[in-house]
């Protein structure tokens, strides 16, 4: 629960900063921090975080528990990726929140919030450096909310650090 209270208030910390763009570059050469949304009224929409550091955040807790996420703010609307992995190490994850893997999407339109959820999918980390170092990788679901779905694709490179229960 802790960690949960956590991750949110980091992520609302980070509310502050952002900004998208709409391209329609191929999402395998897209830059570091960034995602895509196709299906339920979005077709290759881009997001990208502000910064290298900004906008996007991985956090590991003393239990080895990761948290990582990536914020995108287009217009008046906030899009938020959070992922949560059980054991934070390199290697690529199927998305199972019963082992531990899970994948999110926030969304809040007009005040309105809309969290979609993945049900399937892969998380790749190539680095977790630890405290000071970097958290990489890419993700790539299939997200539901209700009978809706959609797929998101992204990568992040995020600063990691590592917060002391």
């Amino acid at each position: 629960m802790m960690r949960s209270l956590l991750a949110i208030a980091v992520v609302a910390t980070l509310l502050v900063s952002g900004c998208s763009e709409d391209s329609t570059t191929n999402p395998t050469s897209d830059p570091a921090n960034t995602f895509r949304l196709n299906g339920s009224g979005y077709s290759n929409k881009l997001f990208t975080a502000p910064s290298s550091d900004q906008g996007v955040f991985a956090i590991e807790t003393s239990d080895g528990t990761g948290t990582m996420g990536l914020l995108a703010i287009d217009g008046s609307d906030v899009y938020g990726v959070s992922i949560v992995m059980q054991d934070v190490k390199t290697g690529s994850f199927t998305v199972n929140a019963a082992s531990g893997v899970a994948l999110s999407l926030t969304i809040t339109k007009n005040g309105a919030v809309e969290s979609w959820f993945a049900r399937t999918g892969t998380i790749k980390v190539d680095t977790w450096a630890g405290s000071g170092g970097r958290a990489k990788g890419s993700f790539d679901a299939t997200l539901e909310k209700g009978s809706s779905t959609m797929t998101i694709k992204g990568n992040f490179d995020d600063a990691s650090i590592t917060l002391e229960e």
